[in-house]
């Protein structure tokens, strides 16, 4: 069975923010000469934020017609959290590997090709079985959750995002208990353990509250 592909590109110098950066800009202009690409959102002004998260949206204009988010975190990563169909529907495992891999050949490697300074680019299968047993919002919200939230500093807003993944996983019925969402923090999105072991905390006593909440409706 494919599984959905994962894709990341770092720097580890001490200049890693400034040179993605400068690598975004880089995609920004690849995109604007492409024919089979286009720039739909951009925010780079909160790149000058501490702690914040820059948001890019890229349209993939041939089959499968997708939107293709890209963040740069305040670390200096690029992550490609989210590929979804331009028009309603579904693009499936299939669609959303098609377009990621595009994006790597069409835009990334011409212009990591051309770097004296290379960064690290990553494509890697998210684990068997985390996509599979969860509903897809519910996965969708998680990885959400896990790409934009600021892991320095606490900010409000990130309350607000593990709220809303509490909230989907509730409506869908999701099969996810404590210690799996623990694990699943740990293994799979390498976060430390005191901090999965509050955030599933936090999620158990919201699926808590949920249940007994519709239950006394």
């Amino acid at each position: 069975m494919e599984k959905f592909q994962q894709l990341t590109v770092t720097y580890s110098s001490t200049n890693a923010k400034s040179e993605t950066m400068e690598f975004t800009k880089k995609i920004q202009g690849k995109i604007a000469e492409s024919q089979d690409w286009e720039e739909i959102e951009a925010n780079p002004n909160r790149l000058k934020l501490e702690g914040e998260v820059a948001i890019f949206k890229f349209n993939y204009l041939k089959e499968p017609n997708a939107t293709l988010t890209l963040t740069h975190g305040p670390a200096g990563k690029l992550e490609v959290p989210h590929i979804s169909p331009i028009k309603n529907g579904d693009i499936g495992v299939a669609g959303f590997n098609t377009v990621l891999l595009k994006f790597k050949s069409d835009i990334l490697d011409p212009i990591i090709g051309s770097l004296d300074k290379k960064p690290d680019i990553m494509v890697k299968n998210f684990p068997a079985g985390f996509e599979t047993t969860l509903p897809s919002e519910v996965v969708k919200a998680l990885k959400a959750y896990h790409a934009l939230v600021n892991r320095g500093e606490h900010h409000p807003v990130d309350e607000q995002k593990w709220r809303h993944f509490i909230i989907t996983a509730h409506l869908h019925n999701a099969k996810l208990f404590r210690n799996d969402l623990k694990t699943i923090l740990i293994q799979e999105f390498e976060w430390g353990e005191d901090r999965a072991a509050e955030l599933s905390s936090h999620y158990e006593f919201g699926r808590d509250l949920l249940k007994q909440y519709d239950e006394y409706r």
